[in-house]
């Protein structure tokens, strides 16, 4: 609720600070909002990379430079990666790895390997997130994917997901070169759902549970199905 409005605002941010402090909820992300309304924005949001680095990888960083990790094929393409991902458009059109290919030749995405591309560690779950919850990659799309994300996977929920895209997508506050930033992005009410259906999920897409390879010979519907997408 703070952040609603789309700005910063310290009596807002002293409130919920002071509730948090209230209630006993001693978290990263209420010190994140605590060093905010200091006015210590660029501490902030360093933290809120690192948290959500951890988050991916689930080992500790110490650097908020997400760029050598986010981007590993300009360094080392992996032209075998990128291969197995342009046979997917060959699978059939039902298929979750037909949907997943065409979805970024649709967005003019590179696949992983090829030098322009995400890490596959992110890019496989968080753009199967989209595909499957059904979330497009507006702005406002990116908001609700990377908040069904930190229900379902719980690791740096706050900090690592949920404060991050707020920050670049409502507020305007670009976090990395990458992600850009926008205004007025955030949905209130389809937040909330976005959140509920990450909850009920039966797999992690960020887990180890996942497999992006085995899934991708399957329907989609099967798939959501199978992790616990049923609306």
């Amino acid at each position: 609720m703070a952040f609603v409005d789309g700005t910063l605002d310290n009596a807002k941010l002293n409130a919920v600070t002071g509730l948090a402090a209230t209630l006993g909820v001693k978290a990263d992300f209420v010190d994140d909002i605590t060093e905010v309304a200091q006015g210590h924005l660029r501490s902030a949001t360093a933290h809120m990379i690192r948290a959500n680095l951890e988050s991916l990888t689930g080992k500790p960083w110490n650097t908020d430079d997400a760029m050598p990790w986010l981007i590993p094929y300009k360094i080392k393409p992996d032209p075998a990666l990128a291969a197995r991902f342009h046979t997917l458009l060959d699978l059939p059109k039902e298929t979750f790895g037909h949907a997943f290919a065409a979805f970024y030749r649709a967005n003019k995405y590179a696949f992983p390997g090829e030098e322009e591309a995400l890490n596959f560690a992110f890019a496989a779950p968080h753009d199967s997130s989209h595909l499957l919850a059904g979330y497009d990659t507006s702005p406002r799309g990116e908001v609700l994917a990377s908040t069904f994300t930190a229900a379902m996977h719980r690791s740096e929920a706050m900090s690592g997901h949920v404060l991050p895209v707020i920050f670049s997508w409502h507020l305007g506050i670009p976090l990395n070169e990458l992600a850009g930033s926008a205004k007025g992005a955030l949905d209130p009410q389809e937040f909330w759902h976005a959140w509920a259906r990450g909850e009920r999920m039966k797999v992690d897409l960020f887990g180890p549970g996942w497999d992006f390879w085995a899934a991708t010979a399957q329907p989609v519907d099967a798939v959501r199905a199978h992790i616990g997408l049923t609306d």
